[in-house]
């Protein structure tokens, strides 16, 4: 069955469903629900068009899409849980208050300890 068809690219960047989004790469699944005009997600609210309907979504965020900083703990919105090395990128393994998990990409020149909180955007 065919789920969606295009490029890999716009498969990557636009995926029409939660099994597309997977299957090209890694993704993260975030649950959002409205509250007045606004999609509230773990990193606050998001102002997104009114067409796309009002039933509860899943916001999909690619690991290279977010990220990350060092934060206080009265600023900070995650814990670090794991890291993990491989080659020019490493994988940020992060515990949002909202217990959701997520994966960050970033750097490995930016050193990270288990336990540190920080602040994803």
């Amino acid at each position: 069955k065919m789920v969606q068809a295009g490029t890999p690219e716009v498969i990557y960047q636009q995926p029409q469903t939660l099994w597309a989004s997977s299957f090209v790469g890694e993704a993260n699944h975030l649950s959002v629900e409205w509250e007045k005009t606004s999609l509230k997600s773990p990193f606050g609210f998001l102002d997104v068009p009114a067409e796309i309907g009002k039933e509860t979504r899943i916001l999909m965020v690619r690991p290279e899409d977010f990220i990350l900083v060092s934060a206080p703990d009265d600023e900070a919105n995650g814990i670090v849980k794991t890291v993990e090395f491989s080659g020019a990128a490493q994988t940020v393994g992060v515990e949002l208050k909202s217990g959701e998990k997520i994966q960050v990409s970033g750097s490995p020149h930016l050193l990270w300890n288990l336990e540190d909180p920080v602040k994803i955007t």
